[in-house]
């Protein structure tokens, strides 16, 4: 499926949240970007929003050597939508396809400002989905997980209250969670809502995974399968 091309061209898809992004990277070098808050109306935008990219850049579908695409955690709908949209192109016009978690993207947004990055995406009923990073590199230290935001304050205040270590807290649920973290929380940190928003460009420099069969990350079910569980 490799591409016979000079120079390295990358579409990256980013709708595991409310933002409908994609962008082109060729050879390391942001080309395009377009990031749309659209309220989750991804399955009318996405498409317009990819061939729009293409058209900026003066390239086809045909020449872009990879697919980056966020495979989660967020928004059950907007994942499936997104790896559906990047498993059809990778398909139709024979390209490489990669999966990138969405705790790792946005911890490129934030590597190198402290110690340890926690990513977290709001999960709503006071949840968030986190992973941890040494901010060198970034490097993962644990797995993705869900957990409540007190809870996190609680474990977070237990391990690291008394050791001179900064955090970078990133993420819809950092900032959304802000008040909580400043009331409940006795570590050093810093909120970076600035930086918050997921981005599609930052998926196209993080190492995802490379599967034949979809790659989807939930973590949680869907609304409709816990409804029906009880």
């Amino acid at each position: 499926m490799k591409k016979s091309n000079n120079l390295k061209k990358i579409l990256t898809i980013e709708t595991t949240s409310e933002i409908c992004g994609v962008s082109i990277v060729e050879d390391n070098s942001i080309s395009f970007e377009n990031n749309i808050n659209n309220g989750f109306n991804h399955s009318i935008t996405l498409f317009d929003n990819i061939f729009n990219a293409l058209k900026k850049c003066k390239i086809d579908m045909k020449d872009i050597d990879t697919i980056k695409v966020s495979n989660g955690p967020g928004s059950f709908t907007g994942i499936r939508i997104g790896v559906a949209t990047a498993i059809g192109l990778s398909e139709m016009y024979n390209t490489n396809i990669e999966y990138i978690d969405t705790l790792d993207s946005l911890s490129y947004n934030v590597h190198g400002k402290n110690d340890i990055i926690i990513s977290m995406i709001d999960a709503k009923n006071d949840r968030v989905y986190i992973a941890l990073y040494f901010s060198n590199g970034p490097k993962k230290i644990c797995n993705d997980f869900i957990i409540n935001i007190y809870d996190l304050c609680n474990e977070l205040n237990k391990n690291f209250k008394s050791k001179k270590i900064c955090f970078s807290l990133v993420g819809s649920g950092a900032k959304n969670y802000k008040k909580v973290f400043d009331k409940e929380l006795k570590i050093n940190y810093n909120i970076f809502k600035d930086l918050s928003s997921l981005k599609a460009s930052s998926l196209a420099f993080v190492k995802g995974d490379k599967y034949h069969i979809p790659n989807i990350n939930y973590l949680l079910s869907s609304k409709a399968e816990r409804d029906r569980n009880g």
